[in-house]
C-alpha cells in the first residue's frame, strides 16, 4: 500500500468514526430522508421538471435541458465508475441504511453536485443580473453539501466517496451546461 493510500485511508476511517459517534437523530432524520428523495433517479426526475419549467419560461433558449441531461449522464458515469473502482462500503453494521452498490464514488452526493452544477451553470448563462439569484445560489450549494454529508452520517460512504461525488457531479454540471451553450449558439450561427 502507497503512502497516500495509507494517509487517504487513515483520514477517511477518522472521518467515518466522527460521524459513527456523532450523529443525532434530528440529522439522521434528515439524512435518511435524503437518501430516499436525494436519490439519481429522484434527482432525475427533478431535473426534468426543473428543465421542461424553464424551458417553457425561457422560450428561447434550449439551454435549461442541459440539467436533466447533466444529471443523466452524471448517472451512468457514476455507474461506471462504481463498477471499475469496485471500492467496498464501510462496515454494515455501522451503517444506518441499505446500500448495495459499490462505495466509490457517492451517487447520492455526484447526482445533487451535478444538479447543483448544471442549474447554477445554465442560470448564470442565461442571466443578465445574478444579484436576485444569491438566495437560490447558496440554497443550491447548500444542498449539495448537505447531500454529502447525508451519506457520511448514515455510514455508507467514506469521505473521499463523497469528495469524489461531488468533484465529478460538479464538473460534469458545468461541462453539459457549457457544452450546450456552444452548441446551441453554433446551431444559431448557421442558420
Amino acid at each position: 500500500m502507497t503512502v497516500c493510500a495509507e494517509v487517504l485511508g487513515s483520514i477517511d476511517s477518522g472521518v467515518h468514526e466522527f460521524f459513527i459517534g456523532h450523529r443525532p437523530g434530528w440529522l439522521v432524520d434528515i439524512s435518511k430522508f435524503l437518501d430516499t428523495y436525494g436519490s439519481s433517479e429522484m434527482l432525475l426526475g427533478v431535473a426534468i421538471i426543473v428543465g421542461l419549467v424553464w424551458l417553457v419560461r425561457a422560450r428561447s433558449s434550449l439551454l435549461p435541458l442541459a440539467v436533466p441531461v447533466s444529471v443523466a449522464v452524471n448517472a451512468v458515469a457514476v455507474a461506471i465508475l462504481k463498477d471499475v473502482v469496485s471500492r467496498e462500503r464501510p462496515e454494515v453494521s455501522q451503517q444506518l441504511v441499505e446500500a448495495t452498490s459499490a462505495s466509490m464514488p457517492s451517487g447520492h452526493t455526484a447526482s445533487a453536485a451535478a444538479l447543483v452544477a448544471s442549474i447554477l451553470t445554465v442560470r448564470s448563462l442565461m442571466s443578465e443580473s445574478q444579484r436576485r439569484w444569491t438566495a437560490l445560489d447558496i440554497a443550491l450549494i447548500a444542498f449539495a453539501c448537505v447531500a454529502g454529508v447525508a451519506r457520511l452520517v448514515l455510514g455508507v460512504h467514506w469521505l473521499s466517496d463523497v469528495l469524489v461525488g461531488w468533484l465529478i457531479g460538479a464538473v460534469i454540471g458545468v461541462v453539459i451546461a457549457q457544452l450546450a451553450s456552444k452548441i446551441l449558439a453554433w446551431r444559431q450561427s448557421t442558420n
